[in-house]
């Protein structure tokens, strides 16, 4: 049975440390056992900090021409609206990472455009396919 463990930390720096100290073994674990890694982003504040230190504390730790990223959620907004979570990660994190190449963006644009109910529906369909 697999042992799990509760970690506290003092404040949100040291959580942060902690949370990509252990992204950063579980990425590279991956990339070591199948040559690359997919991880998803969330969007709004909250990982504003985490964004941060990776660029900045952990960009030589991580092999990101290896990783994949994707988007968990983005907002109907273009990517320089400062709702875009597109936007807020690219600007705190993959902007400031030269080998990170492989991002999936959500593009919002031609579903703004596309309001009806139907055109939603022809979308969920197409992304479970």
């Amino acid at each position: 049975m697999k042992q799990y463990s509760v970690a506290v930390a003092k404040d949100e720096s040291e959580l942060s440390t902690m949370f990509c100290d252990h992204f950063s073994e579980v990425v590279g674990s991956i990339i070591e056992r199948i040559g690359f890694a997919t991880v998803a982003l969330s969007g709004g504040k909250t990982p504003d900090i985490i964004f941060t230190k990776l660029a900045e504390d952990y960009h030589n730790r991580i092999d990101w021409a290896k990783v994949i990223i994707f988007w968990t959620d983005e907002r109907c907004v273009p990517p320089n609206n400062p709702q875009s979570n597109y936007g807020r990660a690219y600007e705190l994190l993959i902007e400031k990472l030269e080998f990170l190449q492989k991002i999936f963006s959500v593009s919002w644009e031609k579903m703004i455009l596309r309001k009806s109910r139907k055109d939603m529906h022809n979308f969920w369909k197409l992304m479970s396919d």
